[in-house]
């Protein structure tokens, strides 16, 4: 049997710029290749999907915008604010319309809302009691 290549082989460096190849185009693949790219490194993403972004997409259906993954969140927190200006992707943030911000998650078949205070995290069904204790 051979000798398995080793990855400078597999990589090469040229011109002082290393080849990088990053599998996987979800959120922390993304992330990883801007950052490598922002280092000096050639990034290529492989991802087995037909779009980028991982689990996180939205789907319209029947008039409903359907957040699927992690798509949901507050206002960015300042690490990811960053990201996303480096990234030049700030403009494509969505906010919901005000008679919109309530958000439910399907939960054992039923909508059941997010939730939004301290009280309605303790009473959730989304969390086990280990989660909350």
């Amino acid at each position: 049997m051979p000798p398995r290549p080793r990855l400078r082989e597999l990589l090469p460096v040229t011109a002082g710029q290393p080849r990088v190849a990053v599998i996987g185009g979800g959120m922390a693949g993304l992330a990883a290749a801007l950052r490598l790219r922002q280092r000096g490194a050639s990034t290529v993403v492989y991802e087995a999907s037909d779009h980028p972004g991982g689990m996180v997409r939205s789907v319209r259906r029947d008039g409903w915008v359907i957040d699927t993954g992690a798509a949901t969140m507050g206002e960015p927190g300042e690490a990811v604010a960053a990201l996303l200006e480096s990234a030049g992707a700030t403009g494509l943030l969505v906010q919901p319309a005000p008679d919109s911000a309530r958000r439910y998650l399907v939960h054992q078949g039923r909508t059941v809302p997010v939730p939004s205070t301290t009280a309605e995290m303790v009473a959730t069904p989304l969390l086990s009691v280990g989660a909350v204790a």
